[in-house]
């Protein structure tokens, strides 16, 4: 969830603002997925029967069929919700991501593991 917040975040402060939404594809039989992008606001548009992808369960990649969802979220509707909205603010006050309480405690982790 932090990554998806992440890259919503990046979209509306950082790119152009012709920017506002995010499109993605889920394949059909992934329904935690579905249920992941559903919660976050994402919206089915349509089914792609042709799409394919690669099969990784054997010892040889097999390209095969699948259905894939295309989703699509409006971020100008849900912008103020992101976790990363403190992030932007933080750098446009000339604070750095790093500053922000979760990356000071990963920072603290990693080190101590060095």
């Amino acid at each position: 969830s932090a990554l998806v917040d992440a890259c919503e975040d990046i979209v509306m402060t950082s790119w152009s603002t012709t920017y506002d939404e995010m499109v993605l594809e889920v394949e059909e039989e992934n329904e935690l997925a579905q249920k992941f992008y559903e919660k976050r606001g994402y919206v089915a548009l349509y089914a792609d029967p042709s799409s394919r992808r690669y099969d990784t369960s054997g010892i040889i990649l097999r390209d095969v069929r699948t259905t894939k969802i295309c989703y699509r979220k409006d971020l100008k509707k849900n912008n103020n919700n992101s976790i990363w909205s403190d992030a932007a603010g933080a750098a446009k006050s000339g604070g750095g991501l790093f500053d922000l309480p979760f990356f000071a405690k990963v920072k603290e982790v990693v080190g101590a593991k060095r």
